[in-house]
């Protein structure tokens, strides 16, 4: 049973895996085989490899055939309906959208839509809204999480904005009343009934996944302190709930049938488990993570039904399977590796702890396990992992377990069965036991804890913290378990790898319309500029400088040069600064409020581990126009230098040339002012003359940056055109005399990338 069932699972990956869209043809052939073959008992494992790669192919092709994306700019009317709960954004409600389909249905492909300026609107509710469509792309950058596979695990086909019009209307009641608006009252009932905002957003988020309420605090605090799962309801909850019912239903049994437990009681046990697993999973809205959990109970459950093992492999596969057969693109997300490899984790700690222990330390190496096996895939997944994120859990799981989610159950089932005063108190002991544990939380949420990606998460490190970690909790008898320790202490204490002294690398990073350059030497690094500040809210600084820094494993930033004050430069400043205090800052005067900033209107050199850093002044340009005043920066030296111009213009070009000549010269540049015709002038790329050039650009951006002459110009010159908007982030590599430049969105090609 097992293997064709892996097989199955196998041929799905393999077609979610592939760079291309198979094409409908080959798709045909592959099902009609699968179905030849299947009639043939010798065939039949093959035949489960290539029904798994027709299904899965299948599906990558209906999403991309999907009709909701219209990218060419202009507004257009389209009737949907909300999925879930919207979340508060600077610019309005932010939600997801189903729109409806020609015959009437709703489409399975769904709009990320941002901007609704109206009341806040229901799950499930009735829409209206003139949006402007672009292509659902990420941002790609090392050691983040690949949003565009997150789009497409989601169906999420396109990114939309509200566009101001009159006819914008979303109803007041939801699409499917006997669910969208029992979640929405029960949200509400929350709200009034707990007077504590933050904890009453927590209190709301567990009851009905309603996340609106919670803060970037609340959150940068549990991401920090590895705890964020503890605010979706996961699997951990409706395990949870699933457990809950199951031993009320044997209590209750036992009472009925006078302390006896016959099979018959037994069985209504698992029934109510699966009955409460669904239940809750409707709470959240049926969303992707509780789905997958009441999928994983119901099949442990029909195990037991059926006299089997309710927690085996088998029936781990079979959950596994029936989720992918449902939603072969669910293969895409993150959450599923998590949570099947969580419980693939505990059963195999279970077949393998001592029956004999006491309870606490069986729960104790439990918890130790699961902490260590999902380390090398958070590490993977996420860029970083929380050093204290064990000790943060194994405080706040079980108080959850115990107090918070119990509690806020109780008080569901309370409100659904009107006694609104019981529900309350039972909303706001749960708030308070909430609280209590915040305060906890704090101190783990130390940055001091966190270990980036460069540390634990880069691919090599990641095996080898995973091969120790299996080998540590592998039997007793085959005494591997010191190869287990030493395997994880190499892969936590390895340094990080950096440049060779006299080398660099700079990593030009994907913020959009914007620039943030990360400089870095075999002892040292650099930023130059921060990255944009988001019309719809939030910053580079704070979304892609910090991870990056982070995934590169750096722990110390030196030096932060802010070109100009222009938002799309200096916008992520206050997040990095604030990360970084003692960093030195060179910057025009008045470019950013810190009182500690070198101003770059005259000239400064120094040398990092044998690489020159020049700052290349120019007086007075300041007065003439933001942009004019960007700081210069140069690294290295001869054909191995790397210029950073900010947004200087065709006048500051030939007065840098003027002033400074053949210093000029560059074997790499990121183009002036992103590319605009305004810069890169004749006699400056002649005086440059680089091998490559890198323009830091958004895509689709409203300028129409970089421009077609200055690109032309450029390649006319002999230069490679690296491009933000095309190739994700571009790290340039310099050993002196040369570069070597690499692109990070090359490397996560799947059908789902965005392609130019």
């Amino acid at each position: 049973m097992r293997l064709p069932i892996l097989l199955y699972l196998l041929g799905v990956a393999t077609a979610l895996g592939a760079p291309w869209p198979w094409p409908m043809s080959v798709v045909f052939a592959t099902v009609l085989a699968a179905l030849v073959l299947a009639g043939f008992p010798r065939t039949r494992a093959l035949a489960c490899l290539l029904c798994g790669c027709g299904w899965g192919a299948l599906h990558v092709a209906g999403h991309l055939a999907a009709v909701t994306f219209d990218g060419d700019g202009e507004a257009r009317a389209v009737l949907g309906r909300v999925v879930d709960f919207p979340l508060a954004a600077a610019d309005g409600w932010a939600f997801e959208l189903a729109p409806l389909a020609a015959d009437g249905g709703w489409q399975r492909a769904r709009l990320a839509v941002r901007g609704y300026g109206g009341a806040r609107p229901l799950p499930g509710a009735w829409c209206r809204l003139y949006l402007r469509q672009r292509a659902a792309r990420g941002l790609a950058n090392p050691g983040q999480i690949d949003r565009e596979r997150r789009y497409a695990s989601r169906h999420v086909r396109a990114r939309a904005r509200v566009v101001a019009h009159p006819a914008n209307l979303c109803l007041d009641a939801a699409a499917t009343p006997a669910l969208g608006n029992w979640r929405a009252g029960v949200s509400a009932a929350i709200a009034a009934a707990v007077p504590d905002a933050a904890a009453a957003a927590v209190v709301r988020a567990l009851a009905v996944a309603d996340r609106g309420g919670l803060d970037e605090a609340q959150r940068t605090r549990m991401r920090a302190s590895g705890t964020a799962h503890l605010l979706a309801i996961s699997g951990l909850h409706v395990s949870l709930a699933a457990a809950l019912a199951f031993a009320l239903a044997r209590l209750l049994g036992a009472l009925v049938a006078a302390r006896r437990q016959p099979r018959g009681l037994l069985q209504v046990a698992w029934v109510a488990a699966a009955l409460a697993g669904i239940g809750y999973a409707a709470l959240a809205g049926f969303a992707v993570p509780a789905s997958r959990a009441a999928c994983m109970v119901a099949a442990a459950a029909a195990a037991a039904l059926a006299g089997r093992r309710a927690f085996a492999s088998a029936t781990l596969l079979t959950a596994l399977a029936v989720l992918v057969t449902l939603d072969p693109l669910c293969l895409l997300a993150e959450g599923l590796w998590l949570s099947f490899a969580a419980v693939t984790v505990l059963l195999y700690a279970s077949a393998r702890g001592a029956a004999d222990r006491p309870p606490w330390r069986r729960a104790l190496h439990l918890h130790g396990v699961l902490a260590c096996g999902l380390a090398p895939l958070c590490a993977v997944l996420f860029g970083a992992w929380s050093v204290a994120g064990p000790l943060a859990n194994f405080v706040a799981v079980p108080w959850c377990s115990l107090a918070v989610v119990p509690l806020t159950l109780a008080g569901v089932a309370a409100h659904a069965l009107g006694a609104a005063d019981v529900a309350g108190v039972a909303w706001r002991l749960a708030a308070r036991c909430w609280t209590l544990l915040d305060g906890v939380l704090a101190w783990f949420a130390d940055p001091a804890l966190q270990l980036g990606a460069g540390a634990a998460g880069s691919s090599g490190r990641a095996w080898l913290l995973a091969a120790g970690v299996g080998l540590l909790f592998a039997p007793r008898g085959l005494g591997v378990r010191r190869l287990g320790l030493l395997g994880v202490a190499l892969a936590l204490l390895m340094p990080v790898p950096r440049p060779a002294p006299g080398s660099f690398s700079a990593d030009v990073l994907d913020v959009g319309q914007g620039l943030a350059v990360v400089v870095r030497t075999a002892r040292h690094t650099l930023l130059y500029d921060t990255g944009p500040r988001w019309w719809g809210g939030g910053d580079a600084g704070r979304a892609v400088v910090l991870p990056v820094l982070a995934a590169r494993g750096v722990g110390r930033l030196d030096a932060i040069v802010v070109s100009h004050a222009d938002s799309d430069h200096a916008g992520g400043f206050a997040a990095v600064r604030a990360a970084w205090p003692a960093a030195t800052l060179h910057a025009p005067r008045g470019a950013v409020d810190d009182g500690a900033l070198l101003p770059c209107d005259r000239p400064r050199r120094w040398t990092w581990d044998g690489v020159e850093f020049r700052l290349l002044s120019l007086p007075g340009r300041a007065a003439v126009s933001r942009n004019a005043g960007s700081c210069v920066l140069a690294v290295g030296h001869d054909g191995g230098r790397l210029l950073l111009p900010g947004d200087i213009d065709a006048g500051v070009e030939r007065a840098l040339v003027a002033r400074h000549g053949a210093a000029l010269r560059a074997g790499a540049v990121v183009a002036p002012h992103h590319g605009s015709r305004t810069s890169s002038s004749a006699a400056f790329v002649a005086a440059v003359a680089p091998r490559h050039v890198v323009m830091a650009v958004g895509a689709g951006n409203r300028y129409g940056m970089p421009h077609a002459p200055v690109v032309a110009r450029y390649r006319a010159a002999g230069a490679i055109v690296h491009d933000t908007a095309r190739h994700g982030a571009v790290t340039l590599t310099s050993d002196g005399d040369d570069f070597d430049v690499s692109h990070v969105r090359p490397r996560a090609l799947g059908f789902w990338s965005q392609r130019d």
